[in-house]
């Protein structure tokens, strides 16, 4: 009965860790495409990398600001001090029982088609009680 019972927490437990991982492995896309966006594409780079593409309509400064603002909204914060250039990074730590999610994102435009917004989020889930093992 000990075996069953260990056996079955060690299921549950590696059941636990890769939705975890999957979860980690696929952030949400909203806080990126602003309103009224086209031509939406997303290309995988890899585990925990993703590449966003998109027609934004406007001018480059205003899709910039509004995925600015839903990032700030959702407790990204960037190291840049000023709005000035239209490339910017952001980036996320949150913290769980057994490690935390970093996540970051990068976002900037082609110059020579400035209403394509292009966005690099990336995602590393570090595991604290992985780094104690001998």
């Amino acid at each position: 009965m000990k075996r069953i019972l260990a056996l079955f927490s060690v299921l549950i437990t590696l059941g636990a860790c890769g939705i975890g991982g999957w979860v980690a492995a696929r952030p949400s896309l909203a806080p990126f495409i602003v309103p009224n966006a086209t031509e939406i594409q997303v290309v995988s780079q890899g585990w925990g990398a993703l590449q966003i593409r998109y027609y934004a309509p406007g001018s480059p400064t205003t899709w910039h600001m509004d995925v600015a603002k839903q990032l700030e909204a959702q407790h990204w914060s960037s190291p840049d001090e000023e709005y000035g250039a239209l490339s910017r990074t952001y980036s996320r730590a949150s913290s769980f029982r057994f490690g935390e999610l970093w996540e970051w994102a990068y976002l900037t435009f082609d110059p020579l088609r400035p209403h394509v917004a292009q966005i690099t989020v990336r995602r590393a889930l570090s595991i604290s009680w992985w780094r104690r093992l001998p």
